[in-house]
């Protein structure tokens, strides 16, 4: 990028994956490695916490406790790294932090990051007293609460120095990827229904008021909420099965997908690589594939992999209840290859389109161009949609889909023995 563009710059705003906490020092600087929210080791801590307080924490952070939140993870490094613990003077998050390194100053984040650490209180919009005094949390080292369009800082002249950025842009505060992924993707009203398949699958739902077993957060935009669950091995499936046939590209794996019927001549996939979240919560779930026979072909085998993520999408919709889905729309990498976007309409038998900007930063790109009133008209102008994929009502996926939960089940239970 030349200067000139970087002249060009109004203002920037910064999203990262959810409420992964930064341990630092007294000067600003990180302790350890930062758990990502797929890490499951704090789930013994986990289990104690939510023996102990489960209910109260979800009346307070409209969460359940699971080993993906802040709380169970602190609690581990408390136990298991009590040397960073007591050297670690401010905690905050990594879009906070990539911030701070912009501005000099991590004082501030957004209402959706603390949502996710399950000791910030949402209807105070502040941390719980309660919650951080019994599990030793001092708030003092906790940052203060801003609009995700509230300005959080200038580029310092340090920062402009190193990366060329002009000194004095101001920076927004900036909020969670899966926000601002609805935000470019204009899935902003009640009832809209994000689809993202990248390596990880997520559905997110925006709902008024947040649901009882799926993950919330809040999204910038008139107080609406998201409601999420999802499946761990989505993309990753498929960039599976090509390494393992050594196909060249996606878009030749898409053209011999597109050879075998509906239903992949009865094969069946279960995409439980590594365990599966929702909603199975299980960390020992393995993939299977079912109904393999001597005519069985490559064809059969990748298509097979698209509408097994595809079921596991379904399957992990069931967390949501009976909501109304209004729209979906997909983004990722899934995005890119019609026939599945297709094979994800029919079996969800949802209405999706694609949209031409779905990236998280170009979200961000509408935080830092917007005032908080201002983002609805924004994201009505910036989002332009480029195909729509109506669902076939006559398909046969309603039947193939009780068949994939039935297997899925039986695969669940071999794993509690």
């Amino acid at each position: 990028m030349g200067k000139q563009t970087l002249s060009k710059i109004a203002a920037l705003s910064v999203d990262a994956p959810a409420h992964t906490i930064v341990f630092l020092d007294e000067n600003d600087q990180p302790l350890r490695p930062s758990l990502i929210w797929e890490d499951q080791r704090a789930s013994e801590e986990a289990e104690a916490i939510r023996a102990e307080d489960g209910d109260l924490i979800q009346s307070i952070c409209y969460n359940q406790v699971k080993p993906i939140f802040g709380l169970p993870q602190l609690m581990w490094v408390m136990k298991n790294d009590s040397q960073t613990w007591k050297r670690t003077a401010k905690l905050t998050f990594i879009k906070d932090f990539v911030r701070g390194f912009l501005t000099g100053s991590v004082e501030y984040t957004d209402p959706a990051d603390p949502i996710g650490t399950l000791f910030f209180d949402v209807n105070k919009k502040d941390w719980s007293d309660y919650l951080c005094d019994k599990y030793g949390i001092d708030k003092e080292k906790l940052p203060d609460i801003r609009q995700a369009t509230s300005i959080g800082g200038e580029v310092s002249k340090k920062a402009s120095n190193e990366t060329m950025l002009p000194e004095g842009i101001p920076v927004k505060v900036g909020t969670i990827d899966v926000a601002t992924d609805h935000l470019a993707s204009g899935a902003v009203e009640t009832g809209d229904l994000m689809i993202k398949v990248s390596t990880v699958g997520v559905l997110s739902i925006v709902v008024d008021k947040p649901l009882q077993r799926t993950v919330n957060y809040t999204i910038p935009v008139r107080e609406k909420w998201i409601s999420k669950s999802n499946t761990l091995y989505a993309g990753a499936s498929y960039k599976w099965v090509r390494r393992l046939f050594s196909e060249e590209s996606y878009e030749s794996m898409d053209a011999l997908a597109a050879q075998s019927p509906e239903g992949s001549n009865g094969l069946l996939f279960h995409p439980y690589l590594g365990g599966e979240a929702s909603p199975y919560w299980s960390s020992q779930m393995r993939g299977a594939f079912h109904g393999v026979s001597s005519t069985t072909s490559r064809s059969d085998v990748f298509r097979s992999v698209l509408e097994g993520v595809a079921f596991s999408l379904r399957d992990s919709l069931s967390e949501f209840g009976d909501p109304p889905i209004g729209h979906g729309v997909i983004v990722g990498g899934a995005a890119r290859s019609d026939l599945w976007c297709q094979i994800i309409a029919d079996v969800l038998q949802v209405e999706v389109s694609r949209v031409r900007h779905s990236d998280a930063a170009y979200g961000s790109a509408m935080i830092a161009a917007s005032a908080d009133e201002l983002l609805g008209d924004l994201i009505k102008r910036w989002v332009i949609t480029e195909k729509s994929f109506s669902p076939n009502r006559r398909t046969t996926y309603g039947d193939m889909f009780e068949k994939y939960r039935k297997i899925a089940s039986f695969l669940a239970s071999l794993m509690s023995k």
